[in-house]
């Protein structure tokens, strides 16, 4: 399986992630630590986070840890983030 550099993804809150509209426009911190380990990413950037998952950031980066164990970015809007082979 192929591996990738980078994962960028966008979180809803973990309690919320079967709420509508959430549940369509935003992936579940779970999923995201899943999708980031089957990949085999060597980063995950975390971007575009709604104001709710900021609130419960810790919780929501344990949902991610749950399957990722790989270091985690938490960007900001507009941030650059440099990426390494």
């Amino acid at each position: 399986m192929a591996k990738i550099g980078v994962l960028a993804a966008t979180v809803c809150c973990a309690a919320l992630a079967y709420a509508e509209p959430a549940r369509r426009l935003h992936a579940p911190p779970g999923v995201i630590g899943e999708i980031a380990r089957a990949s085999g990413a060597r980063q995950l950037v975390l971007s575009h986070l709604m104001a709710r998952s900021l609130r419960d950031l810790d919780q929501n980066l344990a949902a991610v840890r749950s399957s990722y164990v790989g270091p985690i970015v938490v960007a900001n809007d507009l941030q650059c983030i440099l990426l390494t082979p």
